[in-house]
């Protein structure tokens, strides 16, 4: 049963149907932002610019966000902590509906505290992330599992009707085919590299600077952007994503913020996640490209195999298991790291080590009594010691973030920074936007990046970078 703070007033009303099907609400369509701007707290009635879509189709799991009650903007080495702490204030004058919508004999208590809050926060702390309260939000944690639809106003609002979750709408329901093109005839030829001719002289500077001791790793992000025929479908992206990668978290993001943009992806990483009192974490880093070439398993397979033996991939690899388990001891957090293994995705293979952390145990009660037990961290303040990993920035943290700075041609923003949700009690799903695009009306930018480690050659990272894109490109029906 989950707990609900006592600062939030909350009144539950429980649906149940024996109806096969009952899901998600309607994806909503991207509408133009209103309210506030900023670093102010937007508190007026958003006229739909911010809505947020989270799916992991393997698990079950899909939020549905749409509207922004309240709003706010953070950058700066403190943006998580200061989130965190507007987020709380909040709480105080917040008042929650939920409902729920189940078959028979599920459980009649959500899995999460409500309200749920939507986080995205770019790759650099002094680009401004945002952190809003939806209006309506709806959440599926599993499959087979209760629906849940969260109805928030402030204090002084008055009380809206609730109603039960209505059943997803996706591609089958549109009549499309999910796993085309989303862009359909608006499509381009082409993309354009950002920067020109950069990634290779980067990736050489670096290893120079690995040579010199100066770094251990760098991730170099590469960016392409492409002017299509018309505006893409934000919805049918998605849905030819999540059916493509149903083993990643897919997301389609608008903040509401300037150029009214869309950030669509399917991501392999999850930053972190707390649920049930524990936190989960993984390492995902040393890629392969899919054996292609005419089709063979066995060259597939043995592809794969290799890239679990390279020792520069595995060197790669255990550069971020290691990152991570230091940061979570940081936190004071008992950590431990699974057995490595690959996964294969649509276009690529990828090294991935699962990592659990918990509080340490409660000492005896002959122990010293003015120490507090050990708690569960906040969410943002897991993110705040983990981002970036070593699978996004490098190794060591500052040293490769200025390399970041000093070669990269274009900021990343959102690209490689935390997004997704948490509720009032600090549990919930951070994931990192990778293979992603970010919308602005007719204009395409996508991003990827590879990890330069000792032994890196520019051609191999370059087909990593160019295997990566193909995830979303191949989704637009963009030729690289």
């Amino acid at each position: 049963m989950t707990t609900i703070p006592e600062t939030a007033t909350v009144l539950c009303e429980t649906f149940r149907e024996t109806r096969a099907g009952a899901g998600d609400e309607p994806f909503p369509p991207r509408r133009r932002a209103a309210g506030g701007t900023g670093g102010e707290p937007d508190t007026t009635a958003a006229a739909g610019g911010e809505f947020a879509r989270f799916e992991h189709p393997d698990s079950g799991f899909s939020l549905t966000a749409a509207g922004a009650l309240w709003k706010q903007t953070f950058a700066g080495a403190n943006r998580f902590a200061d989130a965190r702490a507007a987020a709380a204030a909040l709480l105080r004058r917040t008042r929650t509906t939920f409902a729920g919508t189940a078959a028979a004999g599920a459980a009649a208590e959500p899995p999460f505290a409500p309200p749920v809050f939507i986080a995205a926060f770019p790759f650099e702390d002094g680009a401004p992330g945002t952190l809003f309260l939806p209006r309506t939000l709806t959440l599926r944690a599993a499959a087979g599992g209760a629906t849940w639809r969260v109805s928030c106003r402030l204090a002084d609002e008055p009380a809206q009707p609730m109603t039960p979750p209505a059943p997803p709408v996706t591609a089958e329901g549109r009549g499309a085919a999910g796993d085309a093109a989303a862009g359909g005839d608006a499509v381009a030829t082409a993309l354009r590299e950002i920067g020109g001719d950069w990634f290779a002289p980067a990736v050489r500077h670096v290893l120079a600077d690995i040579a010199a001791g100066a770094l251990q790793k760098v991730v170099l992000a590469r960016a392409w952007d492409a002017v299509l025929a018309r505006e893409p479908d934000s919805v049918a992206l998605l849905d030819a994503l999540r059916r493509r990668f149903p083993a990643c978290h897919s997301f389609a993001l608008a903040t509401g913020g300037a150029g009214d943009s869309v950030l669509v992806g399917s991501s392999p990483e999850q930053l972190v996640e707390i649920r049930d009192g524990k936190l989960f974490t993984e390492a995902v880093a040393g890629s392969a490209p899919r054996a292609t070439g005419g089709g063979s398993e066995e060259a597939d397979a043995a592809a794969a195999a290799a890239l679990l033996r390279d020792p520069k991939e595995r060197g790669e690899h255990a550069l971020v298991v290691a990152g991570i388990l230091d940061a979570l001891g940081a936190l004071g957090l008992d950590a431990a790291a699974g057995g490595t293994r690959t996964v294969t995705l649509r276009n690529v293979h990828h090294l991935r080590t699962e990592i659990t952390a918990s509080p340490p145990p409660v000492p005896p009660p002959a122990a010293s009594t003015a120490t507090p037990p050990p708690v569960m961290p906040h969410i943002l303040d897991a993110a705040a010691v983990l981002h970036p990993t070593p699978s996004t920035g490098g190794a060591p943290r500052a040293a490769a973030l200025s390399a970041i700075r000093a070669l990269e041609p274009a900021p990343r923003g959102l690209f490689a920074g935390p997004l997704g949700w948490f509720d009032a009690a600090g549990a919930g799903r951070l994931v990192v936007a990778l293979r992603c695009a970010e919308i602005t009306g007719r204009r395409a930018v996508l991003r990827a990046g590879a990890g330069i480690v000792a032994g890196a050659e520019p051609a191999r990272e370059d087909a990593e970078t160019l295997a990566k894109l193909r995830a979303v490109a191949d989704a637009l029906d963009l030729a690289a």
